[in-house]
Parts: structure tokens; C-alpha cells; sequence
């Protein structure tokens, strides 16, 4: 799939370098980075947050990573796993741990 490269200084968080889109939707771009700290690849979703959602936004990081890990409970190793997320910019960034299907 052919996709955009960006620049190497363009982070999130000042820990996950975006290198390559890799799906486009609507208020939403998901991007392949790699985490400066461990040298690891992840997945990092980019979804807007419309200007007027007040205090939503700023509670928006910690109500994905309660959502996330409640999910994960009844299906355990079989859904991806939210290792972060936080507001930057008037955009939600929500930052995956890298899924292999039966890694558990």
C-alpha cells in the first residue's frame, strides 16, 4: 500500500516519530512510528476532536484507556492493546501496541 512519508521530526507526544500513513478515513489518519524509547514499531491513530467538545477533549486519553482495557477482558489476546493516548493539537492520538494474533 502506498502511503505518504513525512519527516523524521514530526513526533507525538515527544516519543513516537510518525513515519508513513498507512489509512486515511473520515477525522481519522493512522500512521506507522516508531517509539524513540524502546526502538519499537506501533501503530498511532490520529482522530479529530471538533473544536466545541469542551471538556470531553480533555478527558478524552484516560475514557480510550479505561474503554480499551475493559474490552480486553472478555477477549483477551485478541484485541489490540492501548498503550497511550493523549490530546495534541485539537487531535486525539491513540498509540498501539504492535498486535500479533496469538501472542496473547
Amino acid at each position: 500500500m502506498g502511503g505518504a512519508h513525512v519527516s523524521a521530526d514530526r513526533s507525538v507526544a515527544g516519543r513516537y516519530r510518525l513515519v508513513e500513513i498507512t489509512h486515511r478515513e473520515t477525522h481519522r489518519v493512522c500512521w506507522y512510528a516508531d517509539d524513540v524509547r524502546t526502538g519499537h514499531p506501533c501503530p498511532v491513530a490520529r482522530t479529530w476532536i471538533p473544536r466545541d467538545a469542551g471538556d470531553a477533549a480533555r478527558r478524552a486519553p484516560s475514557r480510550v484507556l479505561r474503554t480499551a482495557e475493559s474490552m480486553s477482558r472478555p477477549c483477551p489476546g485478541r484485541t489490540a492493546t492501548v498503550v497511550g493516548a493523549v490530546v495534541e493539537a485539537g487531535f486525539l492520538w491513540t498509540v498501539l501496541r504492535t498486535f500479533r494474533p496469538g501472542s496473547g
